[in-house]
């Protein structure tokens, strides 16, 4: 019986040199299941023009991804076996990346999240894969658009809409959007005026954990984030207990990922210094670890491990899934990764 592979581990990364103290952007690829070399895992590294946040697959090349800025104009096309930028991607006049993107199924579009930067309205771009260039463009029906994840068989897209700035009326929310014909199907919005809607972990039926930052225009290192679920046929709802935990989510909650299997979330706390586990049943909160920042969080290709980068060093921690705990002799050299999340590429042989 073969073993199946955990994979390699992508991020991006931003340095500076200690030699010239120049500044560095990187895509960083850790294979785990790669022999170390002299105790340490080896990091490949494929160097960027911008600091790199989103990233997504292409389907019809699973060597080849997109990567996207955060609230900026980089992205590129990158061929993650030849460890080379292929084409830039440009953002519509007058907008930013905001940060993700997705592909269709087939891979036959490219879809960008930007904002107007102006008005903050948020509109998806639909890409030609191979040029680049946009084809056509929708709303993210809601403000300051982010996240951005292909569901339900490639026929929805589910996308977090941040919101206006504090007072603004415009809510946070999670939209869901139907693919071929371009409309909202689903709206949830976020039940705390003081938080927006970062990153969503989508599951089956339409459930989703959301994580999130104080909204535009509030005190960064006071203000909390906080973790929202929506349980299968319910509303969406922060998730206001246990208080000795909660009160940690100092600024923004960063990353969350999803294990379908044991229904649970895992989300990041990074100024709190915590990580926590919770159940997309009940709602309950299962696990608060102490993690020193704590940032990008992933599923193993086999699902057995949440890879999860943390510490100054950026290294890697992978704790099993379930029952969930860290795993047995974890390398504390895995991985350089420095930006907000981690991805998971299935190297071809």
């Amino acid at each position: 019986m073969i073993t199946p592979k955990l994979g390699v581990v992508v991020g991006p990364t931003r340095y500076m040199e200690p030699s010239t103290g120049i500044v560095r952007h990187t895509l960083d690829m850790v294979d785990l299941d790669a022999a170390p070399v002299g105790g340490k895992r080896t990091t490949e590294r494929i160097s960027l023009d911008f600091f790199a946040h989103g990233f997504a697959l292409d389907p019809s090349k699973p060597h080849r991804a997109a990567l996207f800025e955060k609230r900026g104009p980089g992205a590129g096309y990158v061929d993650l076996v030849d460890r080379t930028v292929l084409a830039p991607i440009a953002p519509l006049a007058g907008h930013a990346f905001y940060g993700h993107g997705a592909y269709s199924k087939s891979g036959d579009q490219l879809f960008a999240v930007e904002m107007n930067l102006e008005s903050r309205d948020g509109v998806l771009t639909v890409r030609d894969p191979s040029t680049f260039e946009v084809r056509d463009r929708f709303p993210t029906y809601g403000a300051a658009p982010h996240d951005c994840h292909l569901v339900e068989d490639g026929a929805v897209l589910a996308v977090t809409n941040g919101g206006g700035p504090d007072g603004d009326p415009r809510t946070p929310s999670v939209a869901y959007v139907d693919v071929a014909t371009r409309a909202l199907i689903e709206r949830f919005e976020v039940d705390d005026p003081a938080i927006n809607a970062g990153h969503v972990a989508p599951m089956t039926a339409r459930a989703f954990a959301l994580v999130s930052a104080p909204r535009d225009g509030l005190p960064e290192t006071t203000s909390l984030g906080g973790v929202s679920l929506r349980r299968r046929g319910s509303r969406l709802e922060k998730r206001r207990a246990p208080l000795e935990v909660t009160n940690r989510f100092i600024g923004e909650s960063l990353s969350v990922c999803a294990h379908e299997p044991s229904r649970t979330v895992f989300a990041t706390h990074p100024y709190g210094n915590v990580a926590t586990l919770w159940s997309m049943d009940t709602g309950a909160i299962l696990a608060a670890v102490d993690i020193e920042s704590p940032r990008g969080v992933t599923l193993t290709l086999d699902g057995r491990y949440f890879a999860v980068s943390a510490g100054a060093k950026a290294a890697l921690l992978l704790f099993e899934a379930s029952p969930f705990r860290l795993a047995r002799d974890n390398d504390s050299t895995l991985g350089r990764f420095g930006g907000s999340h981690v991805y998971t590429w299935k190297q071809r042989a």
